[in-house]
């Protein structure tokens, strides 16, 4: 699915987005940088995997997150980040334009997601399958969207390094 492709289906799903465009940003570090209108929606995305089972996390952008807690609450002994190869050939982005609107490109159903349950009751940034703009929606919304579309989706309490 692409970009465009991706808002029309949220239009036609009746769910409302706001969009902000900006340069294009490839870590979340660089995207904290751009100074979104809702600093509180604002996500990082984790792709990782584990032999051949494959995880997104999407967690507030400030969380230090302690992969080795995460690796244990979803119930396997630890992780890696999995390559750009694997991103292209599963969500088909590219670095920098992780988003979890890519498991509409997971045919497979390989990625498990998990979405921060601090994002639960409030709004999320995502990128549309490119780096140059952020969608800012409901995190229920984008759950039950993604959740619709085939997508083993799933909230999740992240701890970080210091708690």
């Amino acid at each position: 699915m692409t970009s465009s492709e991706l808002r029309e289906e949220l239009r036609k799903e009746g769910i409302g987005f706001e969009e902000t465009f900006h340069k294009a940003v490839y870590t979340s570090q660089e995207g904290h940088m751009l100074s979104l209108p809702y600093p509180e929606a604002e996500a990082k995305n984790l792709f990782l995997k584990k032999k051949n089972n494959y995880f997104l996390f999407t967690v507030k952008s400030e969380k230090r997150v302690d992969l080795k807690a995460m690796a244990k609450m979803v119930g396997v002994s630890s992780f890696s980040f999995a390559s750009s190869e694997e991103l292209s050939s599963i969500l088909s982005l590219s670095p920098g334009a992780v988003t979890p609107m890519g498991l509409l490109n997971d045919e497979e159903k390989k990625v498990k997601f998990y979405l921060d349950n601090d994002f639960k009751e409030g709004q999320i940034y995502v990128h549309p399958m490119e780096n140059t703009s952020s969608l800012l929606l409901d995190a229920s919304s984008l759950f039950g969207f993604l959740s619709s579309h085939g997508a083993e989706c799933n909230w999740i309490d992240i701890k970080t390094k210091e708690e």
